[in-house]
């Protein structure tokens, strides 16, 4: 199937999904590629990420996110804390049909966009929620209701097990997401 206006690199997709363990099926591309193209085409208007060459979003968006699949348990309901461009939570679903994802924002602009790109590819078991996390965690309806939050880039550690942990229910997993230079030294 010819795609009319793409603008992402299949092969950049395959490499990083090889070189996080996962199965390069046909599906499984075309849905990334989809997510990719509607993301730098919507990026271009409406700023929800500023990697956006092809290589970059392939290494730092989509295989970062990947990576967290062999810590995710089958089945798993996950919420994606500050889910922004849909990284991890968005990334995660295409590869994980088997998860439930929740994906929270409190910036509306990114909630628009997640709920486009999961009508775009016509995912199951995807929501979007426009709200912040503390609000949530107060609430009966969100409060210790997930296997697995995941949080990338969002605020300092130890706000962050703040606002993340009341969303976990009592033995289930949680996945912040840190980098090198990161705070990982005070964590």
């Amino acid at each position: 199937m010819e795609r009319l206006g793409a603008v992402v690199d299949e092969r950049i997709i395959v490499k990083a999904l090889e070189l996080a363990s996962i199965d390069a099926s046909p599906e499984v591309v075309r849905q990334t590629t989809l997510f990719v193209d509607h993301l730098k085409k919507v990026n271009e208007t409406v700023n929800l990420t500023a990697i956006t060459d092809d290589e970059s979003i392939g290494t730092r968006h989509l295989q970062d996110s990947w990576m967290l699949c062999p810590y995710i348990p089958k089945g798993s309901t996950l919420i994606d804390v500050g889910s922004g461009a849909g990284f991890p939570g968005l990334a995660l679903k295409i590869v994980r049909s088997d998860l439930d994802v929740t994906l929270l924002d409190s910036v509306r602009k990114k909630t628009d966009f997640l709920e486009s790109a999961v009508e775009l590819l016509d995912i199951d078991h995807a929501c979007t929620i426009h709200g912040r996390a503390e609000e949530l965690g107060r609430d009966h309806l969100y409060r210790d209701q997930f296997d697995v939050a995941v949080a990338r880039a969002v605020t300092a550690l130890p706000t962050l097990l703040e606002l993340s942990l009341p969303l976990v229910r009592p033995g289930g997993l949680f996945i912040a997401m840190k980098g090198r230079d990161d705070e990982t030294a005070e964590s």
